[in-house]
Formats: C-alpha cells, structure tokens, sequence
C-alpha cells in the first residue's frame, strides 16, 4: 500500500468518524426500523459495523476475523432481535455509507472515481463476511431466508457508480452465475434507464473467472443497453482470466476493452 492509498483511507475512516452520529440517525430512521422495540441494541450493532469497516480501511492487514464483529454482538441479541433486522440493517448502513461518500467526491472532490471503486470493494467484503457470520449464529435461518440475502448482496455488489453525468462505472466484484447474471442486465438496464446514462464502464478486475456464461451475459447486456442508446465499456480482465477465456474460446462482441477504468477514463476524454 503507497503512501497516497493509505493517506486516502485514512481520510475516509476519518470522515465516517466524524459522521458517525449522523449516520446511525440517518440508519435509525429507516422505514423498516422505526417501529422497532430494540433500538438502542441495533444501533450498537451499526456503531460497531462502522468501526468494523474503518478497521478494514486503516489496518486491512491487522484485522482478526472474529475480533469485535457482528457476529459477538448478534450472540448478545439472539433472543431480542431477529436475524434479519440485523442483517436488512447492514445492507441499509452500508448503502448509507456508499451514497455518503458519492456525496463527498462529488461535492468536496478529495476523493477519485477510482478511489471509491477501491473503497466500495473493501466494503462489499466487509458486508459479506458480517452477513455470513449472522447466518452462522442464527442456526433458524432457513434456506429461502439465506437466499434472499445472498441476492441482495448480488444486487448491491454491482452498483453503478456516476463519473459524470452521462457515464457511469459498474465494478463487477465475484463470480457471476446464472442468477446473478440475470440480475446484473435487469439492474444495469434499470439504473441507465432511470439515469439517463449514455456510457457505462464495466470493470471486471473483480471477477475471478470469464468463461462461456459469464460472456454471454456481458453480450446480451450489451445489446440490451445498445436498444436504449448506452454503449458498454469493458476494463480490467487480469491476465490469467483472459488466457482462460482465450483458451475457451470466449468471445465479447464488437465491445471496447480497455486495462482499467483510468485508461477508458482517459480515452473518454474525462481524466488527462
């Protein structure tokens, strides 16, 4: 990690602390929360997955996996609070968390497009560790439950991110199967839509491997946004991912391919 890397999350754990407090009001506040007899428990829960989270960006190196996590907390809970008001919780905060930091790079612009793709990975990990480790301490959780949640932690692991007004980055982060695939085209085709987007870059250094699948839904959602006037930009397949898709014979059509999302940026037109 470079100096300007660790100077930069450093600052973000330095603006979630200074924001806590209007954070958990902003999570207390939700819908599905306020008619909630046990506030106060939940919003521990959400103090410490923030702390949790500034731990992940200042010592990712450091961090114990079961060290002050939801999973300790949840024990104290397991009678009060059901698993899933912890866990519809944590996706909430970590939305919260996400559009508050698009309102900082967009406002005070200290913060890159790269950099909160760098950050929104971190925080995606962090989501799914805790919401696995719910599921581990809830023993009642039943298969349709944990099915639920693994898709919306599908829904929230391929956000879209503005860069301008008209062009946005969608960070592809994991394996991509059939329904995840299926959600990736709905969602995209629904934020462009309502977005009113002309480009979107899809960055794939996130996905550990491409093969027929994985090809035809990024083809297929590129025909789909080409019907609503949006073109599709792929960036960051890693080098043992495209001799695997090579060696298969895996194909994207007629789609621009760049290294990373700086040099599609920069052939946009939108960094030097």
């Amino acid at each position: 990690m470079d100096k300007y890397e660790q100077e930069m999350l450093q600052s973000v754990a330095d603006y979630l602390t200074k924001h806590e407090t209007d954070l958990i009001y902003q999570m207390m506040t939700e819908e599905n929360l306020l008619q909630h007899q046990n506030k106060e428990q939940l919003r521990l829960v959400f103090t410490r997955f923030i702390y949790r989270f500034k731990r992940c960006l200042t010592q990712p190196m450091k961090r114990q996996k079961h060290e002050e996590v939801v999973v300790l907390l949840v024990e104290e809970l397991e009678k009060s609070v059901y698993p899933t008001v912890v866990i519809d919780g944590i996706y909430s905060m970590a939305k919260i968390i996400r559009l508050s930091l698009q309102i900082e790079l967009k406002e005070n612009s200290r913060l890159t497009t790269y950099d909160l793709l760098h950050i929104h990975e971190r925080l995606n990990s962090e989501i799914n560790d805790a919401v696995k480790e719910v599921f581990d301490a809830y023993a009642c959780i039943s298969p349709s439950t944990e099915n639920k949640y693994i898709t919306r932690l599908n829904e929230i692991s391929s956000p879209i991110i503005n860069v301008t007004d008209k062009i946005a980055v969608c960070p592809l982060i994991g394996g991509i199967d059939e329904t995840r695939g299926r959600q990736l085209i709905q969602n995209t085709l629904e934020q462009c839509k309502h977005r009113r987007l002309s480009k979107v870059i899809v960055d794939m250094s996130g996905v550990p491997r491409i093969d027929d699948l994985v090809a035809s839904y990024i083809n297929y959602m590129a025909k789909a946004l080409s019907l609503i006037g949006v073109n599709i930009t792929l960036t960051g397949v890693r080098s043992n991912v495209a001799i695997t898709a090579i060696e298969q014979n895996v194909t994207f059509k007629q789609l621009k391919i760049y290294r990373n999302v700086q040099q599609a940026l920069h052939h946009m037109g939108i960094i030097s």
